[in-house]
């Protein structure tokens, strides 16, 4: 069927952003003044409040960071361009105090305002890279801070299955929170499926209403009566279990078969046009 796809769960699109809301700064205040510190300053909001992917990724992200986090600079620059089509991604501002520079390695606090992560506050490690700082790891506590917020700031889950997300996800252990945290700033598939494994654990039935709501809406558009919309969501539901629907959603699925399956299922509905 043209134009169909699984969508991924807006929670993991809300907190693919948090990257965005952690390496960068506006105008606020450093550690002791300084050369050094104003160029920390500078990389912080440049990677902050950019719009050029290019600037969020190579300009302000250390080689390293971005080989761990996305796989290398090109898919950190391929996700963060989806990322910044979102207009309210990136922050408005954000305070920088307390930088402390030893040697090519630097800390340094953000206090985020405005932008999806409004709010947030917690230290980020820099570390120098020729002659330019880099943001090169995300503190826990910066990270427990923006998932907080970016879980409570979704408007397209209930406030029970918000709750119960926010509430697992911040009784993971400081690794492995990171790891998932990192896993879905980096779009990466293993992390991506713990979250909606995560998810569908607070709401069971997430997955197949977006699903659902996406095909009725294509169908629509088609021209199908809600009739017929009506029937192919019970064939999906015969043919496609959510089982598969969850790890399709996670990216660790065969979308290939449920493209084929719904397929098969607006065929049965005598939909034309698909």
């Amino acid at each position: 069927m043209p134009g169909m796809h699984i969508r991924l769960l807006a929670i993991l699109l809300t907190l693919s952003a948090l990257l965005l809301a952690a390496c960068g700064d506006d105008d606020g205040g450093s550690g002791g003044g300084g050369k050094e510190d104003d160029a920390i300053t500078k990389v912080l909001q440049d990677g902050l409040t950019s719009k050029d992917p290019k600037v969020v990724c190579g300009g302000s992200l250390s080689t390293d960071f971005m080989q761990r986090v996305y796989g290398g600079e090109d898919k950190c620059v391929s996700v963060e361009t989806e990322n910044l089509k979102e207009d309210d991604d990136q922050a408005d501002s954000v305070d920088v105090s307390d930088i402390e520079v030893d040697g090519e390695k630097a800390t340094a606090t953000v206090a985020i305002k405005g932008g999806s992560n409004d709010g947030s506050k917690g230290p980020i490690d820099l570390v120098k890279q020729g002659e330019s700082w880099r943001v090169n790891d995300l503190s826990v506590e910066l990270l427990r801070s923006q998932l907080e917020t970016a879980v409570t700031e979704d408007e397209e889950l209930s406030k029970e299955t918000l709750d119960c997300v926010k509430e697992k996800l911040l009784d993971l252990d400081d690794a492995e929170l990171k790891k998932v945290a990192y896993g879905a700033i980096g779009e990466q598939p293993a992390a991506q499926q713990q979250f909606v494994e995560l998810v569908t654990t607070c709401d069971p039935g997430l997955v197949r209403r977006q699903i659902e709501d996406s095909v009725a809406d294509s169908l629509e558009k088609q021209g199908a009566s809600e009739k017929q919309i009506d029937c192919v969501k019970k064939e999906l539901r015969e043919r496609i279990s959510d089982e598969e629907l969850n790890k399709a959603a996670g990216e660790g699925g065969n979308t290939d078969a449920l493209q084929q399956g719904a397929a098969k299922a607006v065929a049965a509905c005598g939909v034309s046009g698909s």
